[in-house]
C-alpha cells in the first residue's frame, strides 16, 4: 500500500499514512486539517539502472523472440 505525507496546517506537523488510492478522499474529509504534500518524486529507475534491466532477462527473451518474428525490417534492439 502507498505511503502519502500529510501536513498540519495547524502546527506544521508531517505525518506519513498507508493508504489506498481511493481511501485519500475520505482521510481527507475526515481530518480537514492536514493537506496532502508531495515530498519527493518517486524513482523509476536508480542509480545506472535501466527499466529494461530491472525488468530482467525474461523480458530480454521476449525481445529476442519478437524480432525473430517481426520479419526483415524489425529495428528491435536486443
Amino acid at each position: 500500500m502507498p505511503t502519502y505525507n500529510f501536513r498540519n496546517i495547524d502546527n506544521d506537523e508531517i505525518i506519513e499514512v498507508n493508504l489506498k488510492i481511493s481511501e485519500i478522499s475520505k482521510f481527507e474529509e475526515e481530518n480537514p486539517n492536514y493537506k496532502k504534500i508531495i515530498m519527493s518524486a518517486p524513482k523509476l529507475v536508480t542509480g545506472h539502472t535501466t527499466a529494461r534491466q530491472l525488468a530482467g532477462t525474461e523480458w530480454n527473451d521476449k525481445l529476442k523472440e519478437i524480432k525473430k518474428n517481426a520479419g526483415k525490417g524489425s529495428t528491435i534492439n536486443t
